[in-house]
Order: C-alpha cells, then structure tokens, then sequence
C-alpha cells in the first residue's frame, strides 16, 4: 500500500497540471519582416515626430516666457541713466566744444549759455530770443532735433589757457563745421567765440614755457659710489 506521503504527492502533482491546463497559451507574435530597403524602415515613426514637435513647443514657449521677463522692467525698477555734472563734460577743450554745439543746434540754450561766455554767449543770447518768436515753431523743432543731429570735434590747438576746436554738426539741413575758441575758466573750458570753418588753419607754434619743457634733456641717474669689498 503507498503512504499517506506519496498520496498527498500525487494529488498536488494532479492539482498543478490542472491549473496549466486551464492557464491561457499565449500566443507569440509573429516577427517583423527584415526590411531589404531603406524605404521599407518606418523612422521615424508618428510617435517619435509628435515628441519632436511638442518638445519644439514648449522650447519656444519658454523662450517667449524668458525674453518677456528679462525685458519687463517695472517703473520702480527702471534705471535712469546717470546725470553728468558740468564738470566732467567740459573738462577737456574738445569735449567742451562739442557739447557746447551740440546743445545749440538742438536748441537747448540754458545749456548752451553754461559753456559759452564773450561772443559766443551772445551768439547763444540772440538764437534764443529768435527761437522765442516763434515759440510753437521752435518746440516742434526741438523735438525733431533730439534724436537726429550727431557732432564730431578735433582738438587743433591748445595752450594753458587757450584751444583751438574745429566742430562738425550732422544735422536733417546738412552738416555744419565751426571752429571755435575755447578759454579755461577754473576747472571747465568755456566757448568764447564761433565762427566758419578755415581749411587753411594752422596751429600757433608752442609758447616759450612749452619749448623749453620740450627742450629741457633728459634726467640721468646719478652713479652709486662703489662699494668697498671686505
């Protein structure tokens, strides 16, 4: 007679095949045929091109996003551009010049008149009081003439006191070149006098304190005495 074991055995041995008899045979899938041509690849596929233009999307979105942000500045965060003291405009011959032209051929005469004193002061004097005949005129003008006049200076001559500026004004009527004469007073150089432009101008040869700097040798240095060797 078989065991107690051996029947117990037997009967879970029945119960597994059972249980893969009733199990479901999957069904393998047929393999793909080789593609013999390039033609016959499908790549890439529908998937991979909606990927493709959905990552291009947000990529483009994104940028939009940042340009935006980066570009926004709200008024409390806006920077105004520094203020330039008149000191550090008229500082040099050539600079003083050419803000000084440049201020009256856009009609701004209270800031003209700081650069300019002599001739040239009165020069600036009479522009305006014309300017205020025809105030209406003259505004529109103005504003025409903030963003479309652009000057250029060349510094011809100078001394301790005095320099010499040829200045040339791109304006909408065409150009303008003067030359001005320019005087230090303190710290600033001031326009004393504008007139028309000379081709033929020469620059004053240096006065006697500059030639004689300029004539003065070089300093040599002056030998050690030598050293006793012990």
């Amino acid at each position: 007679m078989a065991s107690e074991s051996d029947q117990d055995v037997a009967s879970a041995a029945d119960v597994d095949e059972e249980r893969r008899e009733r199990r479901p045979v999957k069904k393998k899938k047929p393999k793909p045929p080789v593609p013999t041509d390039e033609r016959e690849i499908d790549a890439p596929d529908k998937l991979t091109i909606s990927m493709l233009g959905f990552m291009g999307i947000v990529t483009l979105a994104l940028w939009v996003f940042a340009r935006a942000a980066c570009n926004y500045h709200p008024p409390r965060e806006t920077r105004r551009p520094r203020t330039v003291k008149l000191e550090e405009l008229a500082r040099d011959p050539k600079d003083a010049a050419l803000e000084m032209q440049q201020r009256l051929v856009q009609l701004d005469f209270e800031g003209a008149a700081q650069l300019a004193m002599g001739d040239a002061a009165a020069e600036v004097a009479k522009a305006k009081a014309d300017c205020a005949v025809k105030a209406q005129d003259c505004a529109m003008k103005r504003k025409t003439l903030e963003k479309s006049v652009e000057s250029t200076a060349a510094l011809l001559e100078r001394s301790a006191t005095d320099a010499t500026v040829r200045v040339t004004t791109v304006k909408p009527g065409g150009p303008v070149t003067t030359l001005d004469k320019l005087q230090r007073q303190g710290p600033i150089w001031k326009v004393v006098s504008r007139g028309p432009d000379d081709p033929n101008f020469r620059p004053k040869p240096p006065d006697t304190p500059t030639l004689q700097l300029l004539a003065a040798p070089p300093a040599t240095a002056i030998p050690s005495p030598p050293h006793d060797d012990e």
